[in-house]
């Protein structure tokens, strides 16, 4: 939906030892810390985000709103399954299992 990219670069072959390959030249490269920075960084703008939006008590409730109720009766170590668009590009970014 507008977030694709073409690839550079194309791999054919075995994926085992094609990544074997690839993972030999990526530990290499340690210095990925400023995008680690940002990353984390973006991640809890859209916490906040999203924490705000749940705290909405608005009628009818939202899909925010509503999972602030769930989130609080579902265990850490529960495999969540969301069924709709908007069910699960929603969950996946408030329920953190």
């Amino acid at each position: 939906m507008g977030h694709n990219i073409e690839a550079s670069a194309r791999l054919v072959g075995d994926l085992q030892l094609s990544l074997r390959e690839l993972n030999k030249k990526i530990t290499k490269k340690s210095d990925c810390g400023e995008w680690i920075n940002k990353l984390l960084k973006n991640s809890e703008k859209n916490k906040a985000l999203n924490n705000e939006l749940m705290a909405d008590p608005v009628v009818p409730m939202t899909y925010y709103s509503s999972y602030s109720v769930i989130k609080k009766y579902i265990p850490a170590d529960t495999i969540l399954v969301g069924e709709g668009a908007n069910t699960m590009d929603i969950g996946r970014t408030v329920f953190e299992h």
